[in-house]
């Protein structure tokens, strides 16, 4: 018999890495803010925060949505010729 896999452990919940457990006010905090800035605040790897946001069922935190037509025309100096 094989012996269990570090994915096999975590499936189970028993896998519990060489770091330090998470508390209560550092699980409060994710889905607060984009994993890799929440990661920097708490001295964790950003691969920590996502895989305990992704087990405690948090949606991602995503990026501040900017119209398409501002990420078209940033820099442009003309206005874009009209079609008549």
């Amino acid at each position: 018999m094989r012996s269990k896999t570090i994915a096999d452990k975590v499936a189970a919940g028993t896998w519990h890495g060489s770091g330090r457990s998470w508390t209560a006010a550092e699980d409060a905090q994710i889905g607060s803010m984009a994993d890799g800035k929440l990661a920097e605040a708490l001295g964790r790897s950003r691969s920590s925060v996502v895989a305990r946001r992704i087990k405690l069922g948090i949606p991602a935190v995503l990026p501040a949505h900017r119209p398409l037509a501002q990420v078209v025309n940033q820099g442009a100096t003309s206005p874009a010729p009209s079609r008549d």
